[in-house]
């Protein structure tokens, strides 16, 4: 069913820190190089309008358990190949030349001190101080974004040339903390960022292995953690707003001749997105009654398939190779991704997709503790790419099948589950996921069993241990009364002796009585339990 009509008050990131954007302006060109080449032409989104409507809007499309927009007779999701293309520079290019980053990133576990170290800090006694664990983006400011900060501040760091060194680091932090993985509307910034951060611009080592990573997959899985929350009832979207406005407005604007290049394309699409929207004569002013309309009465000819800037390639992830889906971790929380259901967005044609339930991984994670880690990794180690695309991508392919099976399920006359093209249940797609299913709790189970086995023999072996300690015990006992008993008797006529005699074998009898009345109550439990 399409949603009903009723405004969100869901607030955004609409304009950058002014302190920011002065930083930006007076940063030397080498330190804006290193910017680029580490995180594209995201700092350009300090010059992009916002249109708060259009994603307030956008959100009561939003479906949180298939991960997709279901827009009138169409479904589209943002894509990572997508989120890539809106910000990608030369630099970053030829920066994965010599350093791929085709790995998975991960929000690692943070703490002020290692933070310090990050930020090249020996004092920081102010981020001690600090109400929360969320940065001010004015204290990095006042310490890294003013050209003379060391000389007030060289106290607080190792020295200044590893002061001048984090500078570009620095302004990068404040940028995705305030305009990429926005937290509030104060400009404060999850201490993540600084970790996440600084794997982009470093990198990571494993031994003698590093690693690097690009950041689309943890800024798509934000991007629908916030459509889901706010979907839910939350005020504040904690995603990159412009990002998805970008990506929205380019499957809106139609281009002409798709097949020639864009003549209003810049090399800078997020700086040139107002211009370029402008060119194309859209009306973008409206309000959340402008905009709802306009999305649920979208048809499959309304829409710009596939963005004309994108490069199609044989290499796109689509899927993994065991489930049609794929997970990424945010900096906030995990979100799976399936486009396998939008495969004309990436110049393939669309086929009946593969349907299974993905909310099991929609999770929220504190401090970098990642849920479905060793998941992710499995499913990233076994992913498919799209292959040959079609011929015309600007001239979307689907099936007859998929056709029928989109239209009702838009229309909500089938249940959600494994999808068919017409209303009876595909009973051996059933049966399969439902044996997989079944498989995925036996090793579980199986997991189970060997770890309680393993406990269990410990703690046998360990009692045996002790039984064996206390029959030598009892051994040495009985051996310590037979030698007083025997030393006793060279005084038997003595009445005291007599007595100590009859005292020892009395002590000697009643422990071996004891004893045998615990082995006949264990023989006697054993029988019980045959």
């Amino acid at each position: 069913m399409n949603p009903t009509f009723e405004p969100l008050r869901t607030r955004m990131v609409t304009i950058p820190d002014p302190y920011l954007q002065v930083w930006w302006k007076f940063m030397n060109k080498e330190d804006k190089k290193k910017v680029q080449i580490h995180i594209g032409h995201l700092p350009s989104l300090m010059e992009m309008v916002a249109y708060p409507d259009l994603i307030g809007t956008m959100v009561k499309f939003w479906d949180s358990n298939n991960m997709v927009f279901r827009f009138g007779e169409v479904e589209l999701t943002p894509t990572i190949d997508e989120v890539l293309t809106s910000y990608e520079s030369v630099g970053m290019c030829n920066k994965r030349k010599h350093q791929p980053d085709t790995d998975l990133l991960f929000p690692k576990v943070w703490d002020f001190v290692e933070i310090k170290e990050k930020l090249s800090l020996v004092k920081a006694e102010w981020m001690d101080r600090l109400p929360g664990s969320n940065i001010p983006l004015r204290k990095l400011y006042y310490r890294f974004g003013r050209a003379r900060a060391y000389e007030k501040f060289k106290d607080e760091f190792v020295s200044e040339e590893k002061w001048k060194e984090t500078r570009p680091l620095a302004f990068a932090i404040c940028l995705l903390g305030t305009m990429v993985f926005s937290q509030g509307p104060n400009y404060t910034i999850h201490p993540s960022v600084v970790m996440v951060t600084h794997a982009i611009f470093n990198g990571v080592s494993y031994g003698p292995v590093r690693k690097y990573y690009n950041l689309a997959p943890m800024i798509l899985a934000d991007i629908y953690r916030a459509l889901d929350r706010c979907k839910n009832g939350t005020r504040f979207f904690q995603g990159c707003n412009l990002i998805l406005q970008w990506w929205m407005m380019r499957h809106l604007i139609k281009a002409h001749d798709p097949t020639e290049p864009d003549s209003l394309e810049r090399p800078n699409r997020l700086e040139s997105h107002d211009w370029w929207v402008q060119r194309n004569h859209f009306n973008r002013t409206g309000g959340q009654e402008f905009w709802y309309p306009r999305l649920q009465g979208l048809r499959e000819e309304n829409v710009q398939w596939s963005i004309q800037c994108l490069v199609v390639t044989k290499q796109i992830v689509i899927r993994s190779g065991k489930a049609p889906y794929l997970i990424f971790a945010g900096l906030r929380g995990t979100r799976p991704y399936a486009p396998s259901r939008v495969l004309r967005q990436l110049g393939g044609k669309q086929e009946l997709p593969q349907i299974e339930d993905m909310t099991k991984f929609v999770t929220d994670h504190e401090n970098g503790e990642v849920a479905f880690t060793k998941k992710m990794l499995q499913l990233w180690k076994t992913r498919r790419v799209l292959g040959e695309p079609v011929p015309n991508r600007f001239r979307p392919k689907c099936s007859k099948d998929y056709k029928e099976w989109l239209k009702k399920s838009l229309a909500g006359t089938i249940e959600p589950g494994p999808n068919v093209p017409h209303i009876i249940a595909d009973v051996g797609a059933k049966h399969q996921i439902r044996l997989h299913q079944l498989q995925e709790k036996f090793d579980r189970n199986e997991l189970e069993y060997q770890r309680r086995h393993s406990e269990d023999a410990k703690v046998i072996a360990q009692l045996k241990q002790e039984l064996q300690k206390s029959r030598q015990c009892m051994s040495e006992l009985d051996d310590s009364m037979e030698q007083q008993i025997q030393s006793v008797e060279r005084f038997r006529h003595q009445e005291g002796a007599r007595l100590a005699r009859d005292h020892l074998w009395a002590n000697r009898y009643a422990m071996w009585e004891e004893v045998s009345i615990a082995k006949r109550a264990r023989l006697g439990e054993g029988s019980g339990e045959a």
